[in-house]
């Protein structure tokens, strides 16, 4: 599979896994009546897990190896978010710059970043995987 295609499965997990989030979390603090920071932290976690499965068994085309792939990939998750942080820290705290110009940076950005160390790390090919594929 070429990376376009790979990077638009990535994009499709990526939106089911936002509308994902935005549905627990709305769940958790309006029906549930949790606060919006313990919702939204609760929220996330089921979007990491349905962005995983997604990239791991259909974006990258995995099988197995969860014990390899899911901490690697919690790992690149909770960089991003980091990364998402300092982004809007810098363009609206430090910078004094709109909020939404922090958020479109962010979409551009991190998704990107994502993207590259999900593909180059998390679920690349292991070394005896290659080995196996350039004995065939």
């Amino acid at each position: 599979m070429n990376h376009s295609d790979q990077f638009l499965r990535f994009v499709v997990v990526g939106v089911a896994s936002t509308l994902t989030h935005i549905a627990v979390a709305i769940v958790l603090n309006e029906m549930l009546s949790l606060s919006a920071l313990v919702a939204n932290f609760l929220a996330f976690t089921t979007p990491v897990l349905v962005s995983y499965l997604g990239n791991h068994g259909w974006t990258f085309s995995r099988r197995g190896q969860h014990s390899r792939y899911l901490p690697r990939f919690v790992l690149v998750a909770l960089t991003g978010m980091a990364l998402n942080q300092l982004i809007v820290y810098g363009i609206v705290d430090l910078g004094g710059l709109s909020y939404r110009l922090a958020l479109a940076t962010v979409v551009l950005i991190v998704p990107m970043f994502s993207f590259a160390l999900n593909q180059m790390w998390v679920f690349a090919a292991s070394s005896a995987a290659v080995a196996r594929g350039n004995q065939s």
